[in-house]
């Protein structure tokens, strides 16, 4: 694609930490270009899902791989955009700082894994991020769909990780 300017990469670390993004919110958040945006679409790295509600943008596949070429950051991947949206007014609250340590779940468990803690019996959280006090904070966004086990599971997960759990409920 070409040179990738801060507002690009920027924009491809939102899209990998919360998967799906609105064309607004994609813009005030990172600056990206309207054309950038286009590129994007048409590149087939996002596409736009129009709901009665609005519309938004979707990593794709190809999307994820690329944007974690650029950002190293491992993508976030989900399908449903009130939660995203959730994840995404946490994640875009964080300092700069902040976001440069985000984990996403892949990363999270690839990190408990690494400190040998066994995550077949617990449930890891949506981010990840250190704080400026440098302690672990782990992000779950909680729907009415999610049962009280689960998050029972994941505030397990953050004690074994050694973490704070935050939760947000959409």
């Amino acid at each position: 694609m070409g040179l990738w300017m801060d507002r690009d990469l920027e924009a491809a670390r939102l899209f990998n930490a919360c998967s799906n993004v609105s064309h607004s919110d994609a813009k005030a958040f990172s600056g990206i270009s309207d054309n950038r945006l286009y590129t994007w679409e048409n590149l087939g790295w996002i596409e736009r899902i129009d709901t009665p509600a609005g519309s938004y943008y979707h990593a794709t596949k190809d999307g994820r791989n690329e944007f974690e070429k650029q950002t190293l950051l491992e993508p976030y991947i989900s399908t449903s955009w009130k939660h995203d949206k959730g994840l995404y007014d946490v994640y875009t609250q964080l300092t700069p700082e902040e976001r440069e340590t985000w984990q996403t779940e892949i990363m999270q468990r690839e990190e408990a894994e690494n400190r040998g803690i066994d995550t077949s019996s617990v449930s890891v959280c949506d981010g990840a991020y250190i704080n400026s006090e440098g302690e672990w904070v782990f992000v779950e966004v909680v729907t009415v769909h999610y049962k009280e086990e689960t998050i029972e599971q994941k505030i397990e997960f953050v004690e074994l990780m050694g973490g704070t759990y935050h939760e947000s409920r959409v």
